[in-house]
């Protein structure tokens, strides 16, 4: 199956998914109808874990991090990744801050309830 994916699409897909603020939302709003469309999402969840694993220490020692070690931190993932994609990796890199805060807005509150 992976032969027959438009790698095009599927960057396309998790760009678009990146340029969300709310992260969480526009994963759960979007829904695998295609195969590249899945991979995508299966990837910045993937992200998405990475970023919450994050946020879930820093809640725990009470530190919010800045912009820039959130972005060295997030630009190891392009290393373990097998196949690169510059646009999707630069994407990540330039959102991680906003998602990082939005992501810590979310648990900070969900833990509040």
């Amino acid at each position: 199956m992976e032969g027959n994916l438009n790698r095009d699409v599927v960057t396309q897909e998790a760009v678009t998914l990146l340029a969300h603020e709310n992260i969480i939302a526009a994963l759960q709003n979007s829904a695998g109808a295609t195969p590249e469309k899945e991979i995508a999402v299966e990837f910045i969840n993937s992200y998405l874990d990475f970023i919450k694993e994050i946020v879930g220490h820093d809640i725990e020692r009470g530190a919010l991090r800045g912009d820039l070690e959130l972005r060295d931190l997030v630009a190891h993932i392009n290393s373990m990744m097998q196949q690169k994609d510059e646009h999707i990796y630069t994407t990540m890199v330039m959102q991680c801050p906003m998602h990082y805060k939005a992501v810590h807005r979310h648990l900070a509150h969900s833990a509040g309830d």
